[in-house]
């Protein structure tokens, strides 16, 4: 059952709209690290989208930068 869940999480895709939700900032901030390259989305039509598994490397990312300062 776990797997099951862990599977859906993985395959799961976020818009902008819902990682600026997510982390609290705004969608100009989300487009500007994807266009940075420091968040890693793929296009759907003229959107974006984020996988979770690419979203929670961010977050990983960003908190381990955070914690070395």
């Amino acid at each position: 059952m776990i797997i099951d869940e862990q599977k859906k999480w993985n395959e799961k895709s976020f818009k902008v709209s819902e990682i600026a939700e997510i982390l609290k900032c705004s969608e100009q901030v989300v487009r500007r690290e994807i266009k940075e390259g420091k968040m890693k989305a793929f296009r759907v039509g003229r959107s974006f989208r984020v996988s979770a598994v690419q979203l929670n490397e961010y977050m990983t990312d960003a908190l381990e930068m955070e914690v070395k300062q």
